[in-house]
């Protein structure tokens, strides 16, 4: 059986070798670009490099920090409880204290002050991070009703009411087993 495609004649085999070639040429250009895009990496004002990670089912886009840390990107809200539950559901953690005080000074935040200054603040490292108040895995060593939260505008941490108050939160997963830089 001879057919015509693209004003050439051919026979059943050679359109069948055609669409192959072509959905193969197909699948291994989307993971040359993912691999690409699984690479890039973004450097801060103050010098610190982040990767571009993997996207996570259910935690969306990632970026990994300079000690190995995985960031989520997605944003969800929920009381301290139901973050930290949602987290670990999906094999992952509600960042510490230190861990955001850290990602604060990898991204040039003004170390001692309150005092908005991003020096090395790129939206394309976790681009919402400006946008809210997160929740971060350390409560009140006293009575244990609040955690700490950390501010993504000033790049400061606070207490806040953990049983009842909704806050956004990320996840990290955790890549490396070394101690972080500092340490």
């Amino acid at each position: 059986m001879k057919l015509v495609v693209l004003g050439m004649r051919m026979n059943f085999n050679h359109v069948k070798s055609v669409v192959v070639f072509l959905v193969g040429l197909v699948l291994f250009l989307t993971a040359s670009v993912s691999a690409l895009a699984a690479d890039e990496k973004f450097t801060t004002l103050s010098g610190e490099v982040f990767k571009w990670g993997p996207t996570l089912p259910q935690l969306g886009d990632t970026w990994i920090d300079p000690d190995g840390v995985m960031w989520t990107a997605k944003v969800d809200e929920a009381t301290w409880k139901k973050a930290a539950e949602f987290c670990l559901e999906h094999n992952a953690l509600l960042p510490t204290a230190l861990e955001f005080d850290r990602l604060r000074r990898y991204m040039g935040y003004s170390p001692d002050t309150q005092v908005e200054t991003n020096l090395g603040y790129r939206p394309q490292i976790i681009p919402n991070l400006k946008d809210f108040e997160y929740w971060t895995a350390t409560m009140d060593g006293v009575t244990g009703n609040s955690a700490w939260t950390f501010d993504g505008q000033g790049g400061f941490l606070k207490f806040y009411d953990r049983k009842f108050t909704k806050k956004p939160f990320l996840c990290t997963v955790h890549t490396k087993t070394t101690m972080p830089k500092g340490f």
